[in-house]
């Protein structure tokens, strides 16, 4: 924030009026100093669960600003960053009703402690007169911006975990071809030489190995078959992965089973997982007749029927959609954490990676098999 005011940016602030954050003087001090505005929000009144910007008037980001978690190879980090002007008029206008109906003035009685929520606003926005306009009571009508922002969050984070699907599948598929045969014969002669020195000398540890290897071998056919039975991605050049890529946000969004009314759930539950398929394989063919079918069947012409206003419901839907969120983030976190995320985010080079790795499995094919000899010899002696 300091840095933006230095950029000159009119940024304003807004904290909970918690003890915690009454007593930081010094760092409200060197805000207000420089030029900031900050606001004091009544504690508990009304719960944020994300942090929101919004920047000229051109841009909102949504996120956790402080603990943001970037990642290798991926595009959410936990910030999101939107230019659709709708959205950034809204998120301007629900900040400035959030400031207008929400705001603690010292006089009022000491606060209660409660979770720290950070809003921060372009001051531009409030000379332009942007203001919520509903039916619904001004908190009732923040909550609800909320719930749409944290369902731009889930469908970005989906995005993001299918786009490291699709590079990993992809990746799984290259290893296959390329040295998939040399695995498969490490791991074979791995086995046969841990069953052997089982047999010939005993003892726990080495049947404990032998087990180890036959259940690695048997791993690995398994998913062998499981490669070989689905299609082989297509390589993407730079431009036909953002080609791709902006094609399924765009269908996600209109066919994501949350997104749609109850009626419909099935079937966009089955057009989704579709979509995932052919994003997965790089298929851009099946992906465009999806656009099609979408287009003929009118599924994303109608919108969710409205849920439920009021500020408990909001609320619950809210603490729902965290759950979702963190769900997706473990599942995303997962694939991030496996040995074929690390190789192929450390590995631009795919052909050169597979090439090394087909000289490292001969020799230890070699290896192995020369161990094999020495004890089949050893035996018959």
């Amino acid at each position: 924030m300091l840095q933006g005011l230095r950029r000159g940016l009119a940024v304003t602030l807004g904290v909970e009026a918690i003890p915690e954050n009454l007593n930081s003087a010094i760092a409200w001090e060197r805000l207000t100093a420089m030029g900031g505005q900050l606001i004091w929000l009544v504690p508990d009144q009304i719960a944020l669960h994300t942090s929101v910007c919004v920047i000229d008037g051109l841009v909102v980001m949504s996120g956790n600003f402080a603990q943001p978690g970037p990642l290798p190879g991926t595009n959410f980090n936990g910030i999101l960053i939107q230019d659709d002007r709708d959205k950034v008029t809204e998120s301007a206008a629900a900040l400035i009703a959030l400031q207008q109906n929400n705001q603690w003035k010292p006089e009022a009685t000491d606060p209660a402690p409660s979770a720290l929520a950070v809003a921060q606003t372009d001051a531009a926005a409030a000379s332009n007169g942007w203001q919520l306009t509903s039916h619904l009571e001004p908190l009732q009508q923040i909550a609800l911006w909320q719930l749409q922002v944290l369902e731009q969050h889930a469908l970005a984070m989906e995005a993001d975990t299918a786009e490291a699907l699709r590079k990993t599948h992809a990746f799984d598929h290259a290893q296959d071809q390329a040295i998939g045969e040399l695995m498969r014969q490490l791991l074979d002669a791995k086995q046969r030489c841990m069953i052997q020195r089982h047999a010939q000398f005993g003892g726990q540890e080495n049947q404990e190995e032998a087990e180890a290897a036959q259940a690695a071998f048997a791993t690995f056919e398994q998913t062998h078959q499981a490669l070989a039975q689905t299609p082989v991605a297509k390589p993407l050049d730079a431009q036909e992965q953002a080609d791709i890529k902006q094609l399924y946000r765009k269908l996600a969004m209109i066919c994501h089973p949350d997104r749609v009314e109850e009626g419909q759930k099935s079937q966009a539950e089955a057009i989704f997982q579709q979509l995932q398929r052919s994003y997965r394989s790089s298929d851009f063919a099946s992906m465009r007749n999806l656009e099609a079918t979408l287009h003929t069947q009118s599924l994303g012409d109608r919108q969710p029927a409205p849920p439920e206003q009021g500020l408990a419901s909001l609320s619950w839907r809210l603490a729902n959609l965290q759950e979702r969120l963190a769900s997706q983030r473990a599942t995303r976190d997962a694939i991030f954490r496996s040995p074929t995320w690390r190789t192929l985010s450390t590995q631009s080079n795919w052909a050169l990676w597979f090439s090394q790795q087909a000289l490292y499995l001969q020799d230890e094919i070699t290896r192995y098999e020369r161990a094999l000899e020495a004890m089949t010899t050893q035996a018959s002696l």
